[in-house]
């Protein structure tokens, strides 16, 4: 896959599809810290899943994703695991762990019974970014650095403080519903 099409792919998925204009903090080694990376992903992800608000969809197989916007039939945009490409799992969480301009931006899956998943990003929805980034702060210690000209925020959680901050709601999340096969 080129590097363009990852790059839409994260544009899209990770750093905004549905808040355009969001800002999300990065990591500098793939979440959780410590924890090992999945030579596959899991059977309980694989499927077809619609984002209900914007009719776009993700098709997550063994070896990574596909994104095809609103329904279109292009298939183009995805990754498969590899060095750009890490997923890690951690208390009935998925880590997708993706390498862009020198950082990692992560991107959460949570199984639902039902066989939906909750996807969640570490980004504001309803607050500023620098409101979200001085309220972080009082639970974790956040560097900003430059990479490629843009300022980055970044965190190192431990796996139990990474748990902690999706639990005290520092993610935003938003719900993909699976399509039956």
């Amino acid at each position: 896959m080129n590097n363009d099409a990852a790059k839409t792919f994260l544009s899209i998925i990770l750093i905004g599809l549905l808040f355009a204009g969001c800002r999300e903090l990065s990591f500098e080694t793939p979440q959780p810290r410590g924890k090992k990376a999945l030579s596959s992903i899991p059977k309980e992800l694989h499927g077809r899943f619609l984002f209900a608000e914007e009719g776009d969809t993700l098709i997550i197989d063994a070896s990574g994703y596909r994104y095809v916007p609103n329904n279109t039939g292009d298939e183009s945009g995805g990754e498969h695991l590899g060095d750009s490409l890490i997923v890690k799992r951690y208390k009935k969480h998925y880590f997708f762990n993706h390498l862009a301009s020198g950082d990692w931006e992560l991107g959460i899956l949570k199984p639902e019974r039902n066989g939906d998943v909750v996807f969640m990003t570490f980004q504001s929805r309803n607050e500023r970014f620098n409101d979200y980034i001085t309220r972080l702060s009082t639970e974790i210690d956040i560097d900003s650095v430059v990479v490629n000209e843009e300022m980055r925020y970044r965190i190192d959680p431990s796996p139990s403080e990474l748990m902690d901050l999706i639990r005290k709601g520092y993610t935003t999340e938003i719900r993909l519903v699976r399509i039956p096969d």
